[in-house]
């Protein structure tokens, strides 16, 4: 894989000035970026991803590597378990935020719901906290609007998946009538969404909710995932090979894919010793990675 340097120290840079960052200051000082450092920059973007002043900025500036960030970081719940309830709901949150910068990341968020409780479904039962660090989970509680809005992102996401996916009944036992305007505004959407209502109904769900908080808000999300992220700036430093080994995704012709399956990676782990049976040439290349895009785009492919 392919990695422009010098648009991964603006990030750094920005991520630094910006937001005081100083996790990130080590790589700043390195003259030259190498494939080792690339792995020791994802391990620490997947611990940094989770706080909220950090997720959009990682997912905007990492695009083409998000993917490897996001799986790192939450892969290890794919599972299953019993979660902390704060923990699990502080990636819920950083991963619904997530879900439009790459669309790898709205897949993979799918195959981590189907081993994971949705945000809003981990109980009191599941959620002992050691008292030592009770008080440092209180002050990075997820709070019931945070919540309300990462329910509806997923739902915007992919509608047709999370409507039938999470148990909404659960949702709206819990948050019906519940919150300030904002929290109203968003609940309303979603319950027009699970129920499949019309934009007249929906605007009557709207009744109690001040116009000015209405506007402002669909404001807000027309906004998102407009900017630009740093993929889209013209490369202008040096590229280094990345070769990264990762157990939860893997690189077919430049294109980041998930693994699912840990013992798929193992099984042909194994056989890289072995003589290769696929001619790398140019063709090949180009028709493995047709095949890679085909498999991201979640869309079935035809195989002749």
């Amino acid at each position: 894989m392919e990695v422009d340097c010098e648009k991964v120290r603006r990030v750094l840079r920005r991520l630094r000035e910006k937001f005081n960052c100083v996790e990130v200051e080590p790589f700043l000082r390195l003259s030259k970026l190498t494939s080792s450092h690339k792995d020791e920059l994802t391990t620490v973007l997947g611990r940094l991803i989770e706080d909220p002043q950090y997720t959009e900025e990682i997912g905007s500036g990492f695009a083409s590597m998000l993917l490897l960030i996001v799986a790192g970081a939450f892969g290890e719940n794919r599972t299953g378990g019993t979660p902390d309830r704060e923990a699990h709901r502080r990636k819920c949150v950083a991963l619904s935020k997530l879900v439009h910068c790459c669309p790898d990341v709205l897949r993979f968020a799918v195959q981590y719901f189907r081993h994971s409780a949705p945000p809003f479904g981990v109980g009191e039962s599941l959620a002992y906290t050691p008292k030592s660090k009770q008080k440092k989970l209180e002050k990075s509680s997820v709070t019931e609007l945070e919540l309300v809005r990462c329910c509806y992102r997923f739902l915007v996401a992919d509608p047709a998946h999370f409507r039938s996916a999470w148990n909404w009944s659960e949702f709206f036992e819990q948050f019906a009538g519940k919150g300030c305007p904002r929290q109203r505004y968003y609940y309303s959407r979603i319950l027009a969404t699970v129920s499949c209502m019309t934009q007249s109904q929906l605007n009557a769900l709207d009744g109690d909710i001040p116009l000015e908080v209405v506007v402002r808000e669909q404001q807000q999300e027309m906004t998102v995932g407009r900017g630009v992220s740093e993929e889209e700036v013209g490369a202008c430093g040096e590229n280094i090979r990345w070769d990264f080994r990762s157990n939860v995704v893997t690189n077919v012709g430049d294109v980041m894919l998930p693994i699912f399956d840990a013992s798929n990676c193992e099984f042909y782990r194994a056989k890289e010793q072995q003589p290769e049976e696929l001619v790398i040439v140019d063709s090949t290349r180009l028709n493995v990675r047709c095949l890679a895009l085909g498999v991201s785009s979640g869309r079935a492919i035809c195989l002749s």
